[in-house]
């Protein structure tokens, strides 16, 4: 974190700064996240919450799924300055491991009973991102491929399926791992992602072996017809030809994020 990132967390007359960069920065139509520090003042927390709802419509509160205790006390003092019905809860869950889906949905049970209760808000919602740091091990392929579930789907299937009457909404990371760390150097071997609906692939090959181009021909040959129509998709197609429109390991994560969020908000639409 920068120093101007750290700035916003100043609490004086009611992060100021922080509600300085986001007036600056954006229009009245967008929905400021509230900022709290540890043990932070009430007064001043307060004050935000009322300088953030004369602005706009909106409000989000936005902590860790885990936090419950001060989720709850934040969203306690919000309701003394707006209506419940301006509030976004957003309990973030971060990196969903395979296999552990009763431990998140457990983990959002808690969040509803303990943060949100019998007072729902405008919204709740619950983001989190199966795509891990690596792949190639364990749960999540072999080293030159392999396929591992998108947790976020199911969970927020069964949220919903479970918690009929609290008004919650899809969220995720764009398939992208939530968690930064420090970056290093070092070597990359060609990757391609791919995302089917349920479940993510990948195929991965040494430059001796073919690299991206060969990789995009896995790809291709064995989930081209779950490719949704965008341009993440059109480059994996191209790549399969020969032709690479990207060498970086960049490039091609923003491929996948075209395509999970194309497929996304398809699947959405139909719900």
């Amino acid at each position: 974190m920068n120093e101007e990132m750290e700035a916003f967390f100043d609490e004086t007359n009611g992060y100021a700064k922080w509600r300085s960069f986001v007036a600056s920065a954006f229009s009245s139509n967008v929905v400021p996240c509230l900022l709290y520090v540890e043990g932070g003042d009430e007064a001043e927390f307060k004050r935000q919450v009322a300088k953030f709802a004369d602005a706009h419509t909106q409000i989000a509160l936005r902590t860790s799924a885990t936090d419950r205790d001060d989720a709850a006390r934040l969203y306690r003092w919000a309701l003394e300055i707006v209506d419940r019905d301006r509030i976004i809860i957003i309990g973030s869950l971060y990196f969903l491991e395979q296999g552990l889906l009763p431990v998140y949905a457990d983990r959002c049970r808690q969040y509803l009973t303990t943060v949100i209760g019998n007072q729902p808000s405008h919204l709740v919602a619950f983001p989190g991102s199966s795509f891990p740091k690596a792949v190639g091990s364990g749960e999540y392929g072999e080293d030159d491929g392999g396929e591992f579930e998108a947790l976020e789907i199911p969970l927020f299937q069964q949220l919903k399926s479970t918690y009929r009457n609290m008004p919650l909404v899809y969220s995720d990371y764009a398939a992208v791992h939530p968690i930064r760390y420090p970056t290093r150097g070092g070597t990359w071997v060609p990757r391609i992602d791919v995302f089917d609906g349920q479940r993510f692939a990948f195929s991965r090959l040494r430059s001796d072996d073919g690299g991206y181009a060969a990789a995009a021909r896995n790809i291709v040959g064995s989930y081209g017809k779950a490719l949704p129509d965008c341009w993440g998709s059109e480059q994996i197609r191209m790549a399969a030809t020969g032709v690479l429109p990207g060498r970086s390991p960049s490039y091609w994560i923003s491929a996948r994020i075209n395509m999970w969020i194309t497929q996304r908000a398809f699947d959405l639409s139909l719900e």
